[in-house]
């Protein structure tokens, strides 16, 4: 693709769309790449390239897409709406630009959350879609629903109006395998899970359902199968938190300090230079691991801190108040800690809030 987009410039050094598209494609080889991610001058060339483009064409919708998505990865979501905000006013028939104004800011953001808003968003990306990226949108309708507004019959339509769509039972089975662990039926869900996993044996996710289980010694077990793959792929990974208590609760100490503190390294550097992971949640936010590695280490008021700082968003999922409250051990060493349980409160008020809000909606939408 990146040499057909070359060719086209030969061509013509003047076409838009193709400096728009360069942009893209730089973005997709390094928005998740452990080289890039801390520089200073992260995704700076595709900020460049979208801008090469305007200067061709100023109307093209799809350059202001990739300054948004710039925006965005780089934590400044005010600017990445207007941007969004402009690539829908030069193209009204944008539907990537309705699916991540939606789920990467309205979904995502720490600051800018609202959950009608980018439920609307992603249907409005849905109506106009209809080619192979509906599965994707439909799969993301579904889990905003499930997770975050905590409607999961209507997420599990969605699923299944995803699967209908691209057919593969694997990801069916994971879909609702994971919704049903997260209403409560892990026995259930974790069975189609592992049918998951003979096909699809290197991910994460079956040491996660494991993990938040409580069963550390089969989390280990999973998590040993997919370390040197991660490694090696060139992309930062994520969740070192959830290692290191597994290798730690298996007796591993030496191996666990060694994931505890590339997880305090890889967040506070995130909240240093401003990066996406340091500014969205749900649950994997910078200032959140960083608060659960601090109360394990019994550093109280630290993690405390953290906690006040990620409070700030003006909403909260059905996910982040489940795995505080249900799922995470890294805080059990302050769970009885009057601020503590203040914070958890708070949590539990603003999802409710939400909840709410979008039941409102539903109902005002004919849609429940």
């Amino acid at each position: 693709m990146e040499e057909l987009v070359y060719k086209a410039l030969e061509s013509d050094s003047t076409f838009a769309m193709a400096y728009s598209g360069l942009a893209g494609i730089y973005m997709a080889k390094n928005w998740n790449s452990k080289e890039s991610y801390f520089n200073e001058n992260y995704l700076d060339s595709v900020l460049i390239l979208a801008d090469k483009a305007l200067s061709y064409d100023a109307h093209l919708d799809d350059a202001y897409l990739r300054r948004a998505l710039y925006y965005n990865n780089t934590g400044n979501p005010e600017k990445a709406i207007i941007e969004f905000d402009r690539a829908i006013n030069y193209n009204p028939n944008n539907w990537e630009a309705y699916r991540r104004k939606g789920s990467w800011v309205y979904l995502s953001s720490l600051y800018y959350s609202d959950y009608v808003k980018g439920l609307e968003c992603l249907h409005k990306a849905v109506s106009l879609n209809h080619s192979g990226e509906l599965v994707a949108i439909l799969q993301e309708l579904a889990y905003a629903y499930t997770y975050q507004a905590g409607f999961h019959e209507i997420g599990k339509k969605y699923y299944t109006e995803s699967f209908k769509l691209h057919g593969d039972t694997m990801i069916y089975l994971d879909d609702i395998g994971s919704l049903e662990i997260q209403y409560g039926e892990f026995d259930k869900g974790m069975e189609k899970i592992l049918k998951v996993y003979t096909k699809y044996p290197n991910n994460i996710w079956v040491a996660e359902k494991y993990f938040y289980h409580g069963q550390y010694e089969e989390s280990l077990k999973y998590i040993m199968k997919v370390i040197e793959r991660d490694r090696s792929s060139g992309n930062l990974m994520r969740r070192h938190d959830i290692i290191g208590y597994a290798y730690w609760k298996n007796g591993y100490k030496k191996e666990a300090e060694y994931w505890f503190n590339e997880q305090i390294r890889i967040s506070k550097g995130a909240i240093k230079v401003g990066r996406y992971y340091s500014s969205s949640f749900d649950p994997n936010n910078a200032y959140y691991d960083l608060a659960g590695m601090y109360a394990f280490r019994g550093e109280k008021e630290k993690a405390l801190e953290m906690l006040r700082k990620f409070d700030r968003c003006p909403v909260m999922s059905k996910s982040m108040v489940d795995d505080i409250n249900n799922y995470n051990p890294l805080f059990n060493s302050i769970r009885n800690d009057p601020e503590f349980q203040k914070i958890i409160i708070s949590w539990e008020e603003k999802y409710q809030a939400e909840h709410e809000k979008v039941r409102n909606w539903l109902e005002e939408q004919e849609k429940l």
